[in-house]
């Protein structure tokens, strides 16, 4: 990994300037020092191939290493089998004529040519067309591996803030797997056949922020191998009509009248989603199929035993299919949950560092997301993200045990509960949505004066929201309404 952080880190690590050119043996040979080493490929050990072909060496010692995508910072340039021709000698006609049968070789780090029309993906061709274009709006995944004797590591790079989701597949076949990247309202499908078993489940690290995305599978009989396999993939740019079956495994009371619930699959899937989107839900009541979205929650704002093969809701139990989602017995199952969702982009909140959320009811959980990513973003750190929510009675309030406990610890945070129907013992603010609140949130003589605001509620809360930021003329690129 120290590698890895090295490679990405804008040294050149070549020593050229970062120009490739072909390099002759007589000039390999040259740089054969523990300060100044090259070699061609593929701590003493290096310096046994320092100035000399190393491919051999390398696979012997190092050959769970993808060095293609390692090592590419450190390309000098392909090696050539070159002649020199002394044209003052008698015996340059002899020369010509040996080196025209003289078989030459090259060794890159691209490794073998491809058929580029091809969409076939296997061991030698590790990356899929990249696209380093920032003004295309097309996102193209590039794909990458590493190994080890344990296991097997397949990572996908789309690009800083694409904000992915993602779902694996295990098929019948504890080999083959269907991997979906979602991308905005793209989804790329990679169909992996591993050259051996792995178990099931694999374990996730996406990181939004990268825009990188990483499976690791254990392999059943460890050991290191020559390929992954193969890949398949297809570029999906209609609706993507599958679903997957979950039921409800658990569940827990949070108010009154909502729940936590977590979503297992029936069968081998595994599904991350993006920050912000929301997924469809449908089921069969009483020979009717009902839809619904729900915006999934970060895992650690319930108290229920979460792990990546589960999806996270808060319910409120009003409506046929939410209270179908809350029953207690029978178990709600074989419900269909779609590809996840929605319009919302990191992008739009780069540049930003002061927040207000405004969050009426159930229209927290996308903000969960959003405000989970923007307290532990790494760049453009936040100064402060004010959260407003909006409700009918303090026990309404989803989550204000574990909102509470994270104010605590962090002071960017500010909690504003706002209650329309309160108690007699309620001292804190009351009343509705109001243009003076906005106001306030967007003054600039205020210190904690916002320039982004993210809104999410029942539509009369949204088109009052929308209509007194138009009437202070707040910008309409710096808002986003979060609809399901």
């Amino acid at each position: 990994m120290d590698w890895i952080r090295l490679g990405s880190s804008g040294v050149d690590l070549t020593g050229t300037g970062g120009v490739i050119t072909a390099i002759s043996h007589a000039e390999l040979a040259k740089h054969n020092k523990p300060d100044d080493c090259w070699i061609a490929l593929r701590g003493e050990e290096l310096m046994r191939g320092a100035g000399k072909d190393a491919t051999k060496l390398f696979d012997s010692v190092h050959a769970w290493v993808n060095y293609e995508q390692l090592l590419s910072k450190c390309l000098v340039g392909p090696l050539r089998t070159t002649v020199t021709i002394d044209f003052s000698s008698n015996r340059n006609k002899s020369i010509k004529n040996n080196s025209s049968n003289n078989k030459l070789s090259k060794t890159t780090l691209a490794g073998p040519e491809i058929d580029k029309n091809s969409d076939n993906i296997s061991a030698s061709s590790t990356n899929s067309t990249p696209n380093n274009s920032e003004n295309r709006r097309e996102i193209v995944p590039r794909f990458d591996w590493i190994q080890k004797t344990a296991d097997i590591v397949l990572t996908f790079y789309t690009r800083a803030l694409s904000n992915p989701g993602m779902i694996v597949e295990c098929l019948n076949d504890p080999k083959i797997y269907h991997i979906r990247v979602c991308i905005e309202d793209v989804t790329h499908l990679f169909k992996v056949t591993f050259c051996a078993d792995v178990r099931w489940p694999c374990t996730v690290k996406l990181s939004s922020e990268a825009g990188k995305i990483e499976l690791l599978f254990v392999k059943i009989e460890p050991s290191l191998w020559t390929t992954f396999g193969n890949m398949e993939r297809e570029k999906i740019t209609e609706l993507d009509s599958k679903t997957f079956e979950y039921d409800v495994e658990s569940r827990e009371d949070i108010t009154h009248d909502s729940q936590a619930v977590l979503l297992k699959s029936k069968e081998k899937v595994l599904m991350i989603t993006p920050i912000g989107y929301h997924i469809n839900i449908t089921a069969t009541l009483n020979g009717t199929n009902i839809s619904r979205s729900y915006t999934p929650i970060p895992a650690n704002f319930t108290s229920l035993n979460c792990t990546p093969n589960h999806i996270p809701l808060l319910v409120k139990s009003c409506g046929a299919l939410s209270q179908y989602i809350c029953r207690a017995l029978p178990q709600p199952s074989q419900m269909k949950i779609s590809r996840p969702m929605g319009t919302f982009q990191l992008t739009s909140v780069k540049n930003h560092r002061k927040f207000a959320l405004l969050a009426a009811g159930s229209g927290l959980t996308p903000m969960l997301s959003l405000m989970d990513y923007l307290l532990k973003r790494n760049y453009n750190k936040i100064e402060v993200i004010q959260l407003l929510l909006f409700n009918k009675t303090e026990g309404d309030a989803w989550c204000r045990t574990k909102l509470d406990s994270i104010v605590e610890k962090e002071d960017r945070l500010i909690v504003r509960h706002i209650l329309s129907s309160p108690s007699d013992t309620w001292t804190g603010e009351t009343g509705l949505v109001s243009e003076q609140q906005l106001i306030t949130l967007t003054d600039v003589k205020n210190p904690n004066h916002v320039t982004f605001i993210a809104i999410c509620g029942p539509v009369p809360f949204n088109n009052l929201c929308s209509q007194y930021l138009r009437e202070i003329n707040f910008q309409p690129d710096n808002i986003h309404f979060f609809q399901g």
